[in-house]
């Protein structure tokens, strides 16, 4: 796992995944298709696990970002390993795929 994404897990640990406050997290991240990011699953249905996106990979936290994973974008049926992992609430890193509300996620090839 890269140090970056590692960080801000192991802060995010630390810190027990509360919601960030003050002026230091009102900075605008605007992430981009390619980047990789830490998310957890907050929602899983029979198409698609919904995720909250924790940081970007250079380890800038973000707020209120959202992600999904389509089982038919990720390449996997809901019995595989991915569904599993998103049912235990497991952090996944991810790729964004596409820029939207919310961002269209696949999980990092390492991850599975």
């Amino acid at each position: 796992m890269n140090s970056a994404v590692e960080g801000c897990l192991r802060k995010g640990f630390n810190e027990g995944i509360t919601e960030p406050h003050g002026p230091t997290h009102k900075r605008l991240q605007v992430v981009r298709s390619g980047d990789r990011v830490l998310a957890q699953a907050i929602h899983v249905s029979e198409s698609s696990i919904a995720l909250r996106v924790l940081c970007v990979d250079d380890g800038l936290r973000l707020d209120a970002t959202y992600g999904v994973i389509r089982y038919k974008d990720a390449g996997v049926s809901p019995g595989t390993a991915l569904h599993t992992i998103a049912r235990s609430g497991t952090y996944l890193i991810c790729e964004v795929l596409t820029v939207s509300t919310p961002c269209i996620l696949r999980p990092w090839p390492e991850t599975l």
